[in-house]
């Protein structure tokens, strides 16, 4: 079963140039009675966006056509269809962040007000294998200076590498341990992580950017390290086991931590 979404518009004229001109979406059919457009519609990949004028429905014209509704697009071009938009000078109802379940997205507004909610498709189909690789390769372009840009309220671009590592470092440093005992490791046993995060902040603070990449690339090798000691397929074979070994997937924290970089050095 497919379902194709039928929006009633003010405006079809102003709503397809909206979804046709601004958006890209590929117009397929238009059915007119004399002068009038009764219907439009778009093809946007397997589905059917359908638009009917408010004249030809039983709708009251002051009621606000896109309350509570919500349409959501995955797009396999998300980061090149944003950036699109942005030299349109788009109006955004929300700019482009990370979701809980660590998916990049942004919402619109139609001319009705129904929002259009686009998610990067590739950020929950793709398995991530050298995450480190990626965050250390774009670390290392950055100036001294970009390292102390604030981040959010509480991080700068240093901290939360200090972060990454220090979390990467227990994981490396308990491992061994946890395969032979079978114990989970006690962050898997609670929520509460505050106090060892900050840790991490004052562990590195006087380290130099350039030394805290070392480091981090030094961890890493000790890791893979140590997965291979055990085999590697012995961990995958035990995957809701020893998830928390990889980091591979949508839920990645170094991507996650990745793109919050790059959201606040303007480099999405």
């Amino acid at each position: 079963m497919k379902i194709n979404p039928l929006l009633v518009v003010s405006d079809i004229k102003t709503s397809t140039q909206f979804y046709e001109s601004l958006l890209g979406f590929e117009k397929k059919t238009v059915v007119k009675e004399t002068d009038d457009v009764r219907y439009v519609d778009f093809k946007v990949g397997e589905t059917v966006l359908m638009l009917v004028p408010e004249q030809y429905k039983d709708i009251n014209k002051e009621q606000v056509k896109g309350n509570g509704v919500e349409l959501y697009f995955d797009r396999d071009d998300f980061l090149d269809f944003y950036r699109n938009l942005k030299t349109k000078n788009v109006a955004f109802e929300k700019d482009i962040y990370l979701t809980p379940w660590t998916t990049l997205q942004f919402h619109l507004k139609d001319p009705d007000g129904y929002t259009l909610i686009f998610s990067d498709i590739l950020r929950r189909d793709k398995k991530y294998k050298n995450v480190v690789e990626e965050c250390v390769a774009f670390l290392k372009t950055l100036s001294s200076e970009k390292w102390e840009i604030q981040v959010d309220d509480n991080w700068t671009v240093k901290d939360i590498v200090a972060h990454l590592i220090n979390w990467e470092g227990e994981v490396m440093k308990v491992l061994p341990e946890v395969w032979k005992s079978g114990v989970q490791p006690w962050f898997m046993d609670t929520g509460e992580y505050e106090e060892f995060n900050q840790q991490a902040v004052e562990k590195y603070r006087s380290v130099p950017p350039q030394n805290l990449i070392e480091v981090w690339e030094k961890i890493e090798a000790q890791l893979q390290q140590k997965i291979q000691m055990i085999g590697e397929e012995k961990l995958n074979a035990r995957r809701n086991e020893f998830d928390w070994v990889f980091d591979d997937d949508e839920k990645s924290h170094v991507l996650e931590h990745l793109y919050q970089i790059k959201m606040a050095l303007g480099k999405i």
